[in-house]
């Protein structure tokens, strides 16, 4: 597809402009990690991306958001688009100006509601990547279309739940559904028929396959939605919602930064001070990851285990309720339990770390920890950022170049505002530097043409934002109009009608200064 999008502005936090005139705008931020969504790279933050669009500006221009977790398993934002429709072209151009924003970087994961329109973009953009259907969105949907039998039989809300939830094999779900649709007598039902042609997308025997770092619903998104409603009205001009998108971002920021903080400052209590893997732990981990690795430590304490064969353990509950099938080689320090904790999440699981100790291993092997949920998940993101890059135009290497200079800026300023004597040393440096680039760039740009090709950084508050918007053009087979009357006028996109009415708005200025 011919994207047609345009660069148009990058603002002091990081943000990226793409505007398209017939499906929207797309604003991206490069946050500290590198780049964005959940792909088992090393930069850590990059596994998992929500997209949704859960409201509508703008004479209802839906609005939808990239989220994600950070490393203390908190939301970050990674993007947002305004599109000017919901339609299989408008998804695929924003979908593609994503990967353009993220250096050509694919999500392992993404999760959405049942849109038919984006899960079609999703196919066309990133066909590898897994695409995982809201959990939640599927049971509200269940209550709309059979609720009769929601009222009908309490059973069948457990059945049903099961089949989210619950079996882990693929035959076992399959002899569930099945059975649900004979007792219930609803083999013809069309909703479930549907809904089960997308199991694979919601049922826990097939999307425990890949990593969703514990994520089942968009329930980050509904946040970053609700946020955005807390600082919006139904009046605001586009640079005012861009304003506005900006203090969600920065509040979000905010709290990493706190969080940063005191994954920096502040060691995890520990419960069981003289166990060498829960010290490892709690240095190497964030809090909240701790937290949650502390628990299985816990729980495995209250397993048993006994040998099947060689290499193969079964771990259960001290009660026998439930039997885990757990490979460990104790050369290679590897573990693998059916219960799969580790792919989906990141950790390990009770049953391994069983396994672990029978083996006489007393440290998390390096293998089985993450970097994602790491306390210095940052560090060199953006050096494995460098190596990735494609080759891109004059513009997105300037983009490129930014983009690896803000993370490590802002971090560095975050640490320097922690005393006095470290902020006024950066702001000498700061100054120095400042004028010593200012040397540079003087020699470097001996020709106002590729001055003016490098130096696309322009303010998102600028009215050149209007007079950039009517150049762009119109990109191929975007979408298909009503060809039936040849002398029909286009219809115009909401961007050119508030260019049109701040046109007229100044003509009448003008004229009563006259």
């Amino acid at each position: 597809m011919d994207c047609g999008f345009a660069l148009f502005a990058h603002m002091d936090c990081g943000f990226a402009l793409f505007a398209h005139m017939d499906c929207g705008f797309a604003l991206f931020a490069h946050m500290d990690c590198g780049f964005a969504l959940f792909a088992h790279m090393d930069c850590g933050f990059a596994l998992f991306a929500h997209m949704d669009c859960g409201f509508a500006l703008f004479d209802y221009r839906p609005l939808g958001g990239f989220v994600g977790l950070n490393n203390h398993r908190q939301t970050i934002i990674f993007g947002a688009a305004l599109l000017y429709d919901e339609t299989i072209p408008s998804f695929q151009w924003l979908f593609e100006t994503f990967l353009k924003a993220m250096g050509g970087e694919k999500p392992k994961t993404i999760l959405t509601d049942q849109d038919a329109a984006m899960a079609k973009a999703i196919s066309l953009v990133v066909p590898e990547t897994f695409h995982g259907l809201c959990t939640w969105h599927i049971r509200q949907n269940a209550l709309k279309h059979v609720n009769h039998l929601y009222q009908k039989s309490s059973q069948f809300c457990l059945e049903f739940e099961a089949c989210i939830d619950l079996h882990e094999e693929e035959a076992e779900f399959l002899n569930a559904w099945n059975s649900l649709l004979v007792e219930h007598n609803v083999s013809k039902d069309s909703w479930l028929h549907m809904i089960f042609q997308l199991k694979a997308k919601w049922s826990w025997a097939y999307v425990r396959k890949t990593f969703t770092a514990g994520m089942r619903s968009t329930q980050l998104s509904e946040s970053f939605n609700a946020d955005l409603k807390n600082h919006l009205k139904s009046d605001l001009n586009l640079v005012q919602f861009f304003t506005h998108f900006k203090r969600v971002v920065n509040g979000k920021r905010n709290n990493e930064s706190e969080a940063d903080f005191e994954s920096r400052h502040k060691l995890p209590r520990l419960k069981m001070k003289k166990a060498r893997m829960l010290v490892q732990a709690g240095n190497v981990y964030t809090p909240k990851i701790f937290e949650e690795f502390q628990e299985e430590y816990e729980e495995y304490q209250d397993t048993c285990i006994k040998d099947l064969k060689e290499g193969l353990y079964v771990v259960t509950n001290y009660d026998n309720t439930k039997e885990r099938i757990v490979m460990g080689n104790p050369m290679d320090q590897k573990v693998a339990c059916d219960c799969r904790k580790f792919e989906t999440h990141g950790i390990l699981c009770n049953h391994a770390l069983k396994v672990l100790d029978a083996m006489n291993i007393k440290l998390i092997p390096q293998h089985y920890i993450l970097k994602r949920w790491t306390r210095d998940a940052r560090l060199g993101s953006n050096q494995d950022w460098k190596v990735k890059h494609v080759e891109l135009d004059i513009k997105a290497h300037f983009m490129k170049r930014y983009n690896e200079l803000c993370p490590r800026m802002i971090k560095l300023t975050n640490r320097a505002s922690e005393s006095h004597e470290s902020y006024v040393f950066l702001s000498k440096v700061y100054e120095e530097s400042n004028k010593i680039i200012d040397d540079m760039l003087a020699k470097i740009y001996v020709n106002e043409e590729s001055s003016r090709m490098i130096h696309v950084s322009i303010s998102i508050a600028n009215d050149e934002i209007d007079n950039n918007l009517d150049t762009l053009g119109c990109a191929k087979g975007i979408k298909k109009r009503d060809c039936s009357h040849q002398n029909k006028k286009r219809p115009k996109s909401w961007v050119e009608k508030l260019s049109r009415k701040r046109n007229r708005s100044s003509q009448k200025q003008n004229r009563k200064k006259i």
